[in-house]
């Protein structure tokens, strides 16, 4: 095996590729078949290809030093031909399959992670313009009683809300909400969130999206499942938010089967006696609530069914005063 391997390795991905189905892994059945098929043509290829190139055949070939054709020789050199041909034309098809094939999700997670960066890409969450009201109060009226003359009006002064004002909810999370993307943007709240996100990421795009003045009064957060996230991060974070411009800020607690888990849940239960903007909602307690309806394969970190979606989604419309989004 050691003298085959390297062939084994060159051709086996393409034969793989031909058998499994684009963005799907293969069954046991399938990958035993792809063997059977790869190891008697890597053995042709040590043969055929290797043994004579270290051997020196090929150079003897190219420079003309060749035995006499025999009729055995001439039909080992047809068949060498049609199963090289062979192989190109296997080689070519698998690679033409591989750059012209759909990138597919694979597995429950990745898929829902998949559909939540569709919805945020097509979501366009806007805050419905300014209404403007112009009522007329009296300025002046006459005392003379029988006196018809109208009393004088004007305009009263026309609040504009400010910008901030306009903005939806902004939330900023990891795959868990991507998980709750489609609920959360149809409720009308703007949803930043993409798998594997550390809790400095978080904090960068927080400092981000408030100097391009993407950030309303209310934002919501959950960092913490990916990584250990740090004092240091969490004041980052906070120092972005002041209570004059985000008079609510929602931190999520985490739940993952991770050691750094307790320490940032630790964190960010404290968060709200620390900043008086600050409300915590306690993801990994509630969640104890729904456990069936998580995911399986990696310890219950996701959100796996319908049910389970709309239960994180309303907690956090409950938590912003919301409970009118509930759909």
């Amino acid at each position: 095996m050691g003298t085959r391997s390297y062939g084994l390795y060159l051709y086996h991905w393409p034969i793989y590729q031909i058998i499994r189905e684009p963005g799907q892994q293969l069954s046991m059945r399938q990958f035993l078949t792809a063997l059977l098929i790869a190891l008697p043509i890597t053995e042709l290829s040590y043969r055929l290809v290797e043994l004579p190139v270290r051997q020196g055949r090929l150079g003897e070939w190219m420079r003309g030093e060749r035995k006499p054709r025999t009729k055995a020789a001439v039909q080992r050199r047809r068949r060498t031909f049609v199963l090289g041909s062979t192989f190109a034309l296997l080689a070519g098809f698998a690679t033409v399959s591989i750059a012209t094939a759909d990138v597919l999700c694979e597995g429950q997670v990745a898929c829902d992670s998949e559909e939540g960066q569709e919805q945020i890409a097509s979501a366009t969450v806007t805050a419905a313009p300014p209404v403007t009201v112009r009522p007329t109060v009296p300025v002046s009226q006459s005392s003379q009683p029988g006196d018809t003359t109208p009393a004088v009006t004007e305009p009263a002064p026309v609040t504009t809300p400010s910008p901030i004002d306009l903005l939806p909810p902004y939330s900023i999370g990891e795959s868990v909400m991507l998980g709750a993307a489609p609920q959360l943007t149809a409720a009308g709240i703007q949803v930043n969130a993409a798998v594997s996100r550390q809790g400095k990421n978080v904090a960068e795009i927080v400092e981000l999206t408030r100097a391009g003045g993407q950030l309303g009064r209310v934002v919501i957060i959950q960092t913490g499942t990916n990584g250990s996230v740090s004092d240091e991060t969490f004041a980052r974070i906070m120092a972005a938010l002041p209570p004059d411009l985000t008079p609510l800020v929602v931190f999520l607690t985490v739940k993952a089967p991770r050691g750094w888990i307790a320490d940032n849940n630790t964190r960010i239960r404290a968060l709200a006696a620390q900043y008086p903007n600050v409300k915590v909602v306690d993801w990994e307690a509630e969640a104890q609530q729904i456990l069936g309806e998580l995911s399986t394969s990696d310890g219950g970190i996701h959100l796996r069914t319908a049910y389970a979606k709309q239960f994180y989604a309303n907690l956090i419309f409950d938590a912003i005063g919301r409970p009118d989004l509930k759909k």
